[in-house]
């Protein structure tokens, strides 16, 4: 691990944490080997467009269902913020609902 890389603040959303409280064992590892992979490279992330510029996010498979995982990096201050995880089909819905929240949060 690099320096850089243990400078990195990582800051969870309230729903992100409750989002990950109701995941099985073995879909907890597979979003943690992702959050891995990003905090290795936060810029790796597909950013988003719209009503989510601020918002970056890879896809993953989870029991067959395409996940997505979104967050926010602010590379000038080494900060990623864990947003939101679940499934493609409504993930978006969720975030509308949520984004002024998340706006405050990443400041």
């Amino acid at each position: 691990m690099s320096e850089e890389q243990n400078e990195i603040e990582v800051f969870e959303s309230n729903l992100f944490t409750k989002q990950l409280k109701k995941l099985s064992a073995n879909d907890l590892k597979v979003v943690e080997d992702e959050i891995d992979r990003v905090i290795d490279d936060p810029a790796s992330g597909d950013p988003k467009q719209g009503d989510y510029p601020h918002l970056r996010g890879p896809k993953d498979k989870l029991k067959g269902q395409l996940v997505l995982l979104g967050y926010a990096w602010k590379d000038a201050e080494l900060q990623l913020y864990l947003l939101s995880i679940g499934p493609h089909e409504n993930f978006y819905d969720a975030l509308k609902e949520r984004r002024k929240a998340d706006l405050k949060l990443i400041g």
